[in-house]
């Protein structure tokens, strides 16, 4: 547990919770670390003499870059949690804080429990994940998401 002195600020990743990935009993994740990025599309429009005059803002989206170390009650199932969190592109996942027992904003990682503004709670699609191994370090397993803030594509297949 971390001690502050002076100001204090958001600190760790406790509370991190995903619904999505696979659910064997005694195999669990470690969150290590929780990158998220807001961006748009940009469109410039330009007098006739080439000086920007206006900038359009579009398509805001989010990106959410994730470290987790896979764990398990045994071997075995730390290797099952590696094998149920490379998730194939287009996988749905929801991303949620529950560090208190709710997913309302309060208690450590509350800020990521928005799925407006700046949070990155809510539904996301798999955009790449991999895992790295090494002779003197523990698997560490990448996953990006992606959601789009204007229209719910992180949905269930459509057939």
């Amino acid at each position: 547990m971390a001690t502050f002195k002076g100001l204090a600020c958001f600190w760790g990743v406790d509370g991190i919770t995903y619904t999505g990935f696979g659910t064997t009993s005694g195999a669990t994740r470690q969150t290590q670390s929780a990158d998220l990025t807001v961006t748009s599309d940009r469109k410039e429009i330009r007098d006739g003499d080439g000086c920007v005059k206006s900038i359009v803002y579009y398509n805001h989206n989010r990106t959410l870059d994730l470290e987790i170390t896979p764990t398990g009650t045994s071997q075995a199932l730390a290797a099952t949690a590696s094998d149920e969190t490379i998730m194939p592109a287009g996988t749905k996942l929801i991303v949620r804080t529950t560090a208190t027992g709710q997913s309302t904003g309060t208690g450590d990682g509350s800020e990521i429990d928005s799925d407006t503004g700046d949070g990155a709670a809510g539904a996301y699609v798999v955009q790449e994940s991999s895992l790295s191994r090494s002779n003197e370090s523990e698997a560490k397993i990448s996953v990006t998401l992606y959601r789009n803030d204007v229209n719910e594509i992180a949905t269930d297949d459509i057939s």
